[in-house]
């Protein structure tokens, strides 16, 4: 086992399932934090659910060797209109994503560095379209290059909340839905790097390294998810109408701490947005071919164009959708992983 591709591997999945609303805080207050109690279970669901599909979507990337999600499609769907299907959903959907979460993070540039928006849009479009330019390995380690300053910048604020706060009380938490809210959640995160992480798998030298990652990865997820749960959890009377719950708790603690998490939740955004159009347009086109800059120059002129639109409001119009939709590619992914225990369990003799 080599330790540096493991953690290489597990950073560069933390780097892109942790998006803008993980980072903030708002999606796990929606999912987690407004069961009370229960939102450690919740956690502790979806950390399974996205652990243990992560890990089988690396090994199916590293067994089959491709640099397209579409050979991962064919692989957990027999079925020929599912895999068309979802090849057409995931295709919109990162792009999607990419072009919201582009527009999230020309936002946060605007909103609390006071860039003009116009040297915002251009600013974050040429470190995007800088780091395209490199290959698949530096990509990884851009992506996973800001895990453990997120690990350290979650901690302090936590820790300061859980010494200094009473608590919330008198809070009317939502105690049913707490286990489909982990599924979903879990889903939702592996459909969103699926692509990614096929990629990834396929491009590594070692399955054990790669089982390992994915563990580590999934152990860190879980620990950030259940870090800031608590810090929601302990902050929920003044945080529960805000968009940006986590980055206020942060400015309450310190504006120094405040100004470094909202880099912080940057730095997060430009992991998902890189991640998201490296998949999306290497579905198109080989890496470092005419076609692949081309592509990468064609998406850049899309995002701005779309920042200047503020269109990063609809990512709550596209999360439930995909959610609902995520939820029948994990069960294949399970039904894969179960056929492959049945098979090593009881081999066939020729």
């Amino acid at each position: 086992m080599n330790f540096k591709e493991v953690i290489k591997i597990a950073f560069a999945f933390v780097g892109v399932v942790v998006g803008a609303g993980f980072a903030t805080g708002q999606e796990i207050m929606q999912f987690f934090t407004v069961h009370g109690n229960l939102s450690f279970l919740t956690v502790m669901v979806t950390g399974i659910v996205l652990t243990i599909t992560a890990i089988s979507v690396l090994i199916a990337g590293f067994n089959i060797k491709s640099n397209t999600y579409k050979a991962g499609l064919k692989y957990y769907f027999s079925n020929t209109l599912l895999v068309k299907f979802y090849d057409i959903l995931l295709t919109i959907f990162i792009l999607l994503l990419a072009l919201i979460m582009s527009a999230g993070g020309i936002s946060t540039l605007q909103r609390f560095f006071n860039f003009p928006i116009t040297y915002s849009a251009l600013l974050f479009i040429l470190f995007i379209g800088v780091t395209l330019l490199f290959r698949f390995d530096f990509i990884v380690k851009v992506l996973g290059g800001i895990t453990p300053f997120l690990i350290v910048l979650v901690l302090v604020v936590a820790l300061y909340s859980i010494l200094s706060n009473e608590g919330s009380s008198h809070i009317n938490f939502v105690k049913k839905g707490w286990l489909f809210d982990g599924i979903n959640y879990g889903s939702l995160q592996i459909i969103a790097a699926f692509s990614f992480l096929f990629i990834l798998g396929g491009n590594t030298k070692s399955k054990k390294d790669l089982s390992y990652g994915g563990l580590l990865g999934g152990v860190i997820i879980t620990f950030l998810l259940m870090m800031i749960n608590i810090l929601l959890l302990l902050n929920y009377d003044s945080i529960k109408s805000s968009e940006l719950p986590s980055l206020d708790i942060a400015f309450q603690v310190s504006p120094i701490i405040g100004k470094a998490f909202a880099l912080m939740m940057l730095f997060v955004i430009y992991n998902t947005v890189v991640s998201f159009i490296y998949a999306f347009i290497t579905r198109f086109s080989t890496p470092r071919s005419s076609k692949y800059y081309m592509l990468i120059l064609l998406i850049l002129v899309a995002v701005y164009f779309v920042s200047m639109m503020q269109f990063s409001h609809l990512v709550a119009n596209v999360f439930p959708i995909m959610g609902y939709l995520s939820l029948v590619l994990v069960l294949f992914i399970v039904i894969k992983i179960f056929k492959n225990i049945i098979v090593w369990l009881y081999p066939r003799n020729e």
